[in-house]
Formats: C-alpha cells, structure tokens, sequence
C-alpha cells in the first residue's frame, strides 16, 4: 500500500490507494480500489464538545497569531478532558475566550500556560462556537 496526504487548513485526510489490481467482472478490465478513512482533526471546534457536560482544557503553549477562514486567530495546544477521555487539540481562541482569559489570568498568553477551565458551546453569530463555561 502507498499512502498520499493531502492537508486541508484544518484536517488531514488520508487516501489509501490499494495497489493490488482485480478484475471487474462486468467489463473484464483492470481497477484500482480508492479507500478512505476517518482522520480526527488536530483542531478542537465546538461540534467535538457540543452537548457534552463537564468539558474541561488546559492551556498547554503560549499562543501564536494563525490565519483562519475568519482572519488572524490566537491558537495554541490544549488538553481537553470529557468524559473520562483526555486528548491533546489545538486551539484557537475567539474573541469571548480572550476576554475571558485576560480578566481571569493576565494579559500574556504565557500567564495562562498551565490554567484550567470549563468550556461549553454558544451560538454566536450564527455558528457554534466555544466559550469558557462561567462567561455564559
């Protein structure tokens, strides 16, 4: 098997080319198989946590400025605990969590290396997004 990756802004998806050939029995000719399979996103977004109680992350980086589809976003590394489960995500914060953040930690995105909070989703602006749980 060869693999081929293709990166999206947000996700990876992997195709799988199958290289062993078979015969279609319809047409006698020789067919390559395509298969896929589900790669989870190394972004945390609010359909991950969306009606899930008790979801917690820990700011594990200091962030940087990223270019997203909504402009330039703070992103960093978090742990997210949920149900018992824990994973490592990336990040990046709108403006509600920065608010939130610097009221509650400091100014400097290295005063929150290491904070923990509750976070939940709201609809804002037409879309889910994801907010510290005690700013709603």
């Amino acid at each position: 098997m060869t693999y081929k990756d293709y990166t999206t802004e947000n996700d990876l998806i992997r195709k799988d080319f199958l290289l062993d050939d078979f015969i279609d029995s319809g047409t006698g000719g020789e067919k390559k198989i395509a298969n896929y399979e589900i790669v989870e996103s190394s972004f945390l977004s609010a359909s991950d946590i969306k009606g899930v109680d008790g979801v917690k992350i820990e700011i594990l980086t200091e962030t940087e400025d990223v270019k997203t589809d909504w402009g330039m976003k703070p992103q960093c590394k978090v742990k997210v605990t949920a149900e018992g489960e824990t994973h490592e995500k990336n990040m990046a914060f709108n403006q509600p969590t920065i608010n939130y953040l610097v009221k509650k930690f400091g100014k400097s995105s290295k005063e929150w290396i290491g904070t923990s909070f509750g976070i939940t989703t709201k609809f804002i602006k037409g879309n889910d997004a994801i907010v510290p749980k005690d700013s709603i």
